[in-house]
């Protein structure tokens, strides 16, 4: 496994070109987020890599994102999904997603399924109309 080497398309090339790895460990923040993580997904997935996919640092909104795109990934090339949310004390919105059978599912409504906790996150740094 690569592990925060695989940070963009051209590395995870590079590293099925050189034949280096049977899969890459993703994180999210690190590959650039969710649009960009998805291109990596469909060059990982071409190729039969494994994938676990997880962030560098663990909130709500983060593993929120983590799940969806792992659901994204058949079971046969996901290999773990890391929830990090206990790492961190601060909580940031509102994210239900029990443990059933021993799996996860990111939630069914719009967006990332998370209510943001605005008191936490302060105001916003940029908007626009």
């Amino acid at each position: 496994m690569i592990d925060e080497l695989a940070t963009d398309e051209a590395s995870i090339v590079r590293a099925i070109v050189d034949d280096v790895a049977d899969g890459i460990g993703m994180k999210l923040s690190k590959c650039g987020g969710l649009t960009r993580g998805r291109r990596q997904r469909d060059v990982c997935r071409a190729a039969g890599l494994t994938m676990s996919v997880q962030d560098a640092w663990g909130s709500e909104v983060a593993f929120a994102a983590v799940l969806h795109l792992a659901q994204t990934i058949p079971a046969q090339n996901l290999r773990c999904v890391l929830d990090l949310r206990d790492d961190s004390p601060v909580v940031t919105a509102e994210l239900d997603v029990p443990i059933r059978d021993g799996g996860l599912r990111a939630p069914e409504i719009p967006g990332l399924g998370v209510s943001p906790d605005l008191a936490v996150l302060g105001d916003p740094v940029a908007s626009w109309t």
